[in-house]
């Protein structure tokens, strides 16, 4: 898959979701004193939930919380039904894991993620809203951050993927009463991707044993830009998603967006139908911001030495075109995503990796480069990359 050799997944040494609680290597729980615990709210009005979004910086003064934002945000304070939100890609879905913990003054809303780029982004977004963001990874998931997830206080949006979320490091959080009484929800971003890949990502079909760690009366959120019937089905199956949760349909139609087929003309591993990205006369002011997707490993780091080679980029800064997939290293990673969001790197050559939820706002152009095992739900989040902000549009 995307390059490398793949295998059936093999069965963890721990069990998902369980504390160790005998043997040497047994495990406490986290715990804090005087925590008060989440109880249901009565809905805010449509202006009191704009008001507090303005006063956190979220939006801007001019601005309105959406109408489906609202909605969403008084179910999670009602703390009575599951929730299914479709709305587009740069509908502002965010705003729905963060608006509840300022009505709620102070809790914790966990966030379920695909890709380590949207914890690392994620982090990095809404900074002076009064709200901690911390991404629990790999390289972030220390004891002492631990606790101050649990003892921190405040409203705090804590960010991890599936396959770190059930692991025994993160189980002396879950199973901390004091934890559990802070939830304000638990949100599964791009949500459509437990379906896409619950054959190669066990981890997505293991969610609904949280549920039973942290207790089903704190409120499960699915969102997506792309979850038609079957995907919703898969979540009830594979993370406890309750039948009867309560849809937010908007559908994903942005009229911003165009699509271009084009039928390729030369061999696919000659790149030459890319030709027009970065033409003869280029300059770095005149190459729109593109991403450029291709779901094979060696065929997009064959790709990105094809541009290196171009005499087209003799004349531009070497940085001028990036590389994004799983298996360059973490920091590379964040390097050429800071690259391309502050316009250094104008091209962006990238697997699913930056698929759903990256957020590019300046992005005129994404091409998918050979479409083999393409869905049509992934070809309408990668799309969705172009366009994100108001006035914008983009060429798919």
């Amino acid at each position: 898959r995307n390059g490398y050799n793949t295998s059936k997944p093999k069965t963890p040494s721990y069990v998902p979701y369980k504390l160790k609680t005998s043997g040497r290597l047994q495990q406490k729980t986290l715990e804090s004193e005087n925590i008060e615990k989440i109880t249901p709210l009565q809905p805010l009005l449509p202006e009191e939930w704009t008001q507090l979004a303005r006063d956190a910086k979220l939006i801007e003064e001019h601005q309105a919380i959406r109408d489906y934002q609202v909605e969403a945000a008084n179910l999670v304070l009602e703390r009575r039904r599951d929730l299914c939100v479709i709305a587009q890609t740069g509908a502002g879905k965010t705003l729905v894991w963060m608006l509840p913990l300022y009505a709620q003054k102070a809790g914790i809303s966990l966030v379920i993620i695909p890709y380590t780029s949207l914890g690392h982004q994620g982090e990095q977004r809404y900074q002076t809203s009064g709200v901690r963001s911390i991404f629990l990874h790999s390289g972030a998931k220390d004891r002492a951050l631990l606790e101050e997830v649990v003892c921190g206080g405040g409203r705090r949006v804590i960010y991890v993927c599936p396959e770190m979320l059930e692991t025994p490091t993160i189980a002396c959080l879950l199973h901390s009463e004091s934890f559990q009484a802070q939830l304000s929800g638990i949100y599964i971003d791009e949500a459509h991707c437990v379906q896409e890949s619950h054959t190669w990502r066990p981890s997505y079909t293991n969610i609904h044993q949280l549920r039973r760690v942290v207790g089903t009366d704190v409120p499960l959120i699915a969102l997506s830009a792309t979850l038609p019937t079957a995907y919703r089905t898969s979540l009830e199956t594979y993370t406890g998603l309750k039948p009867d949760y309560h849809l937010i349909n908007l559908g994903n139609f942005r009229p911003e967006l165009s699509t271009i087929i084009r039928k390729m003309q030369h061999p696919t591993a000659s790149f030459l139908d890319l030709k027009f990205v970065i033409p003869w006369s280029a300059t770095a002011e005149t190459v729109p911001s593109t991403i450029i997707y291709c779901d094979d490993i060696e065929s997009l780091t064959e790709m990105f030495w094809w541009f290196r080679a171009r005499p087209s980029m003799q004349k531009l800064p070497p940085h001028f075109v990036e590389i994004m997939h799983a298996g360059l290293s973490e920091r590379h990673q964040q390097l050429a995503t800071k690259n391309f969001e502050a316009g250094r790197a104008r091209v962006l050559l990238a697997t699913d990796k930056i698929g759903a939820g990256m957020d590019f706002p300046h992005v005129t152009l994404v091409v998918q480069y050979g479409c083999r095992d393409l869905t049509l739900v992934k070809w309408e989040q990668r799309r969705g990359r172009g366009a994100r902000r108001r006035g914008m549009t983009a060429v798919g």
